[in-house]
């Protein structure tokens, strides 16, 4: 989800500006991020792809912050409109769809990302195992991608560190 919205910043010639939900533990937090996104624009004078990963971290009340946005355009604070006209979209990344407020989903398009079959992450397993320095079998490759919970960076980051490590000190039976 994270990959995708770097090349899609990249395709579209905006700048990526990222965060997660717990960061949002009040109003104010959020606000603090679109001025981040103000200075950001300022800066570059490109739009913005702001990206909430974990959007379902939110707290309830920060989320209101984005509901102007993603409805009219602009935020409000106090009856006075902020951030009005500021090229902004917002991307909004969670495991949890029904952690998310229902309010800030109605302004949203959900889009599903399908986990990888493990057929998939065995490839993966194998390509980067070589990355690494050492072969899989198609048997050791098929159980990472087995065990992988559709994520190739479970695959990348996790289970083949292990595999490494304990290849590297010498444990049997790996």
């Amino acid at each position: 989800k994270t990959a995708a919205a770097h090349v899609l910043a990249a395709e579209i010639g905006a700048e990526l500006y990222e965060s997660t939900g717990p960061e949002f533990p009040d109003q104010v937090s959020a606000f603090g991020a679109l001025d981040d996104i103000v200075e950001l624009h300022e800066r570059t004078r490109k739009s913005a792809i702001w990206l909430i990963d974990e959007i379902d971290g939110m707290a309830r009340s920060s989320t209101y912050s984005l509901h102007g946005i993603l409805t009219h355009g602009y935020a409000t604070w106090q009856g006075k409109r902020l951030y009005e006209g500021l090229p902004v979209s917002i991307i909004g990344t969670s495991n949890f769809l029904s952690g998310v407020p229902g309010a800030l989903k109605s302004r949203m398009e959900p889009v599903q990302v399908s986990y990888y079959p493990p057929e998939e992450l065995a490839a993966i397993a194998r390509q980067y195992a070589l990355r690494m320095g050492f072969r899989l079998t198609e048997e050791a490759a098929l159980f990472i991608g087995q065990n992988a919970a559709g994520e190739p960076r479970r695959v990348t980051i996790r289970l083949l560190r292990v595999v490494r490590n304990l290849m590297v000190s010498g444990a049997r039976n790996v």
